[in-house]
């Protein structure tokens, strides 16, 4: 076996192989953080946009229980504009037990519509 693999046993091959190695390493450890950027970006949009669905939904929801206390008649559709978005709601089922009120949330800034769906018991209105 003479020499077959002399750029790995001289003193230049064998520094290029270990400086190939740990370039390798590096750029798999930079990707795999700006992969791991992204993903988190994208995460805190998500979350983002979560709080303000949620937030829409609970001064509507706020709003609709407020409007009812003061109406006599059941209110059957509620339309509201907050400065983040909008909120249609609309009765899906009534008993004298509760309501199922289905919220159509749309966000400013947003294509997205989102649509919750929520039990609320009729003792709720009575004062």
């Amino acid at each position: 076996m003479k020499g077959y693999f002399r750029f790995i046993t001289e003193s230049n091959g064998f520094i290029l192989l270990h400086i190939l190695f740990i370039i390798a390493i590096l750029f798999l450890l930079v990707t795999g953080s700006i992969f791991s950027y992204r993903n988190e970006v994208h995460i805190t949009e998500t979350q983002v946009e979560q709080i303000h669905v949620e937030s829409l939904f609970q001064m509507s929801r706020l709003k609709y229980v407020k409007e009812q206390m003061q109406n006599e008649e059941i209110l059957q559709t509620a339309s509201y504009d907050f400065p983040n978005g909008d909120v249609d709601i609309r009765i899906t089922h009534l008993s004298e037990a509760y309501r199922k009120l289905q919220f159509h949330i749309n966000p400013s800034n947003q294509e997205s519509l989102f649509t919750v769906n929520h039990v609320i018991k009729n003792e709720m209105f009575r004062e």
